[in-house]
């Protein structure tokens, strides 16, 4: 028992101070780094002096993805910290999802909670649902309209406004086009396995999880004339 005790006691210490650590993490991340880069984020016109427009929107889409994945994962940090500074050992949310190799990949490591909740109880039952309704021999349909039905509802889940059904039509399809790649376009030769291929991989799936908080943050609107400006 006093083995017992004593071990149970060691981890709650080493849980408290990884929760202490983790707190000052977020806290850093959401106090330190975010406002020096909110502004450059939610405005692109912050660099239209400088640059070129469509530079200036790559840039400002470039610092909100930096933006919202650190005051996001921060937040999640001081959640997470503090349950463990009480002795609750709760799930992540983050896991370097800007290191993705496909879009497929971002969703198992971006916001896991919600992406797993999506998964178990939204994209399930559309998909237990489609097969009821469409030949079985056509997985590949269902797959895609599954991916494609989820993320709209994700997107409307973020705001009722349409940009947000654009945003997660975008990523909807960007599932879909990844599924029909994977399954029947991709050659069995040995570039798809190596480095190279992952590298640029992971540089596609970050430009289009970045060029898809355009339709996130900025209205119908606002992306009207961001389009006019920069073609």
């Amino acid at each position: 028992h006093y083995w017992i005790g004593n071990n149970r006691l060691t981890y709650q210490k080493s849980l408290f101070f990884a929760g202490v650590t983790r707190v000052f993490l977020g806290a850093f991340k959401t106090i330190g780094i975010v406002p020096l880069i909110i502004v450059y984020a939610t405005d692109y016109t912050q660099f239209i002096a400088d640059f070129p427009p469509i530079i200036a929107l790559l840039f400002s889409l470039l610092a909100y993805s930096a933006y919202i994945y650190l005051d996001f994962s921060g937040y999640s940090d001081i959640a997470i910290g503090t349950a463990y500074m009480i002795g609750i050992k709760t799930p992540e949310n983050f896991n370097s999802p800007y290191i993705a190799l496909n879009i497929s990949d971002f969703w198992k490591r971006w916001h896991i909670t919600f992406s797993s909740f999506l998964t178990m109880y939204v994209f399930k039952p559309i998909i237990k649902l489609l097969n009821s309704i469409i030949n079985p021999k056509h997985r590949m349909v269902v797959s895609v309209l599954g991916y494609l039905l989820t993320f709209i509802i994700c997107g409307l889940w973020h705001g009722s406004t349409i940009n947000f059904f654009y945003w997660g039509l975008w990523h909807g399809v960007g599932l879909a086009i990844y599924k029909i790649w994977d399954v029947k376009l991709k050659p069995n030769k040995p570039f798809f396995h190596g480095l190279t291929y992952k590298g640029i991989s992971m540089a596609l799936t970050f430009f289009f999880v970045t060029l898809g908080w355009l339709f996130f943050h900025y209205n119908t609107e606002q992306i009207a004339k961001i389009v006019e400006l920069v073609i």
